[in-house]
This record gives C-alpha cells, sequence and structure tokens, in this order.
C-alpha cells in the first residue's frame, strides 16, 4: 500500500512541477516574442501622428494597493490609410505602484500634439510611438525563465531527497 501510495504522490508531484515548467515557460516565450518584435521596431519607417488621446488610468488592486497606467491612443496616416494605436513601447503594456511613472508618459505624449510613429511596413496596423528594445521588454523573459528554473529545482530536490 504504502509503495502504491508514494508511486501516486511521485506522479502528482511530477505533473505539478511540469505545469509551473511550462506556464514558465511559455510565458517567457510571449517575452521573447515581445523582445524579438521590439527589436524588429527599431527599422522600421514612421509616420507623422497625432495623440489623440492621453491619459493615467488607477486601478484598485485585490490587496488594496492602486496601480497606475499610461493610457495613450495616437492615429497616422501610412499611404493614405489612417490607422489608430496605442502601444507606447514594447514591455509597457502593465500597470505601475507609480503614478509619477505613468504621468511621464501622460506628460510626454500631451493630446493634440503631433509625434512620429514608428509602423511595420508589412503590417501597418502595427505601430509603437518607442521603436527598439527597452530593458521593459525583457521583464517577462526574466519572469517565466525564474517561474520555469524554479520549477526544475524543486523537480531535482523532490527526486534527490525522495526514497
Amino acid at each position: 500500500m504504502y509503495k502504491r501510495n508514494h508511486h501516486i504522490m511521485n506522479f502528482a508531484a511530477a505533473i505539478i512541477l511540469a505545469i509551473f515548467f511550462l506556464t514558465g515557460a511559455t510565458i517567457a516565450g510571449f517575452g521573447v516574442r515581445t523582445v524579438l518584435q521590439a527589436r524588429e521596431s527599431a527599422a522600421w519607417p514612421s509616420a507623422q501622428g497625432i495623440i489623440r488621446t492621453s491619459t493615467v488610468t488607477s486601478q484598485r488592486g485585490s490587496k488594496g494597493g492602486t496601480t497606475y497606467k499610461p493610457e495613450v491612443t495616437y492615429s497616422y496616416t501610412v499611404d493614405g490609410a489612417e490607422y489608430t494605436g496605442n502601444l507606447i513601447a514594447y514591455g509597457l503594456k502593465g500597470s505601475s505602484a507609480s503614478r509619477s511613472f505613468a504621468q511621464y508618459y501622460d506628460s510626454k505624449y500631451p493630446e493634440g500634439s503631433a509625434i512620429p510613429v514608428a509602423y511595420d511596413p508589412a503590417n501597418p496596423q502595427t505601430s509603437v510611438l518607442e521603436p527598439g528594445v527597452s530593458k521593459r521588454a525583457f521583464i517577462m523573459v526574466a519572469f517565466g525563465a525564474i517561474f520555469a528554473v524554479n520549477a526544475l529545482m524543486f523537480g531535482l530536490i523532490y527526486w534527490l531527497f525522495t526514497p
């Protein structure tokens, strides 16, 4: 009976660790895709654009804290077709506990201002205000890799210290 329960526990632990590893690897994969897109955007052409809206939104977190997010929408024209975008920079999609962080982008891109907009020439509706790779673009890669490596480490520890 002990041996059967032991096998069930090992199987359950393996499934849980595999789920954690795959989750981390998936997050890291999305992060790598973001970094590659950011890298490609550095070579994109730009078009003249106009900031349509620029605001800071706040949201109350489940633990009582408040997070802030810069939200900017802009329009630009490519080959006579008008497009709308909202991506400031690759890796800058989330919110922050720092209100000044979000306000920085709100003041950097005031409504009505003319700005260059980098766009993907193969897909002009894909655009970004700050092309290229920034440190923030690596956040998902790092988070996913840490998550996956921790799953591997716990798996190794479990394997080494269970009879």
